[in-house]
């Protein structure tokens, strides 16, 4: 469990062939500021051949389970890295996510995951 405020992280490898590349997603459970579940989708691609490819990063904030419930949910987040955006962002009823990954062969993929009105507390 990450609480608030702290930070969690994980090392995702490329396949054993290197032609391959890497490709994840990872989905966390959270809460809104009105203590309502809802799920926040992490996904990146780092292909292995930069010249006919690019990093992707992709992200999503949906109700609770949204991500489990869909059979078209992995082919909607393949079609959305195939944006070849380097960074991206998510509001949903005021959850918010954002992700960005390096253009490099051993890119870094970093997210922020936070409530809209977040900092209106700690003023």
């Amino acid at each position: 469990m990450i609480e608030n405020g702290q930070w969690g992280v994980f090392l995702h490898r490329r396949a054993p062939k290197p032609e391959f590349g890497s490709t994840g997603a990872v989905v966390y459970h959270g809460t809104d500021a009105e203590n309502k579940a809802c799920d926040w989708i992490l996904a990146w691609k780092n292909p292995y051949d930069k010249s006919q490819h690019k990093n992707t990063a992709y992200t999503e904030v949906r109700e609770i389970n949204h991500f489990y419930n869909d059979d078209n949910t992995w082919k909607r987040v393949r079609d959305g890295m195939k944006k070849f955006k380097l960074a991206d962002k998510s509001n949903h009823y005021g959850c918010l996510s954002s992700v960005k990954i390096g253009e490099g062969r051993y890119s870094h993929f970093t997210a922020v995951l936070t409530l809209e009105k977040a900092n209106e507390n700690t003023r």
